[in-house]
């Protein structure tokens, strides 16, 4: 899932149908705990 949101820069770069479908499959399965913190460390080393 950051994978996709990463390279299409949060869905508002060159995002495909095939993109959103995979994030949405995957989003079923993901621990967001997880993914919350994953992407709160990401944000901040990008600052």
């Amino acid at each position: 899932m950051m994978g996709i949101k990463t390279d299409t820069a949060d869905f508002t770069r060159q995002a495909t149908p095939k993109d959103i479908r995979a994030f949405q499959y995957l989003y079923k399965f993901a621990d967001n705990n997880i993914v919350t913190k994953v992407e709160r460390a990401f944000y901040t080393m990008r600052t």
